[in-house]
């Protein structure tokens, strides 16, 4: 990003970063959303109305450690 006239190094490190949350998105949605949908019928039944949050939490966490393995 340094040969981009007037990009400083701030600018470079936040396109950096929005880049690459797209690739870790679109990498991962195809094994995560069929995962996410087999946990919230295996626990639908048993958290009455906190299926929505949990399914949230277990799909934040599996984006961290995807980040931390990969």
């Amino acid at each position: 990003m340094t040969w981009m006239p007037g990009e400083d190094w701030s600018g470079a490190a936040l396109s950096f970063l929005g880049m690459w949350v797209v690739m870790m998105v679109a990498m991962m949605m195809p094994s995560l959303v069929p995962m996410l949908l087999r946990y919230r019928q295996a626990i639908g039944t048993k958290w009455h109305g906190r299926v929505g949050w949990l399914t949230v939490l277990v799909g934040a966490g599996l984006f961290l450690i995807a980040r931390e393995v990969f």
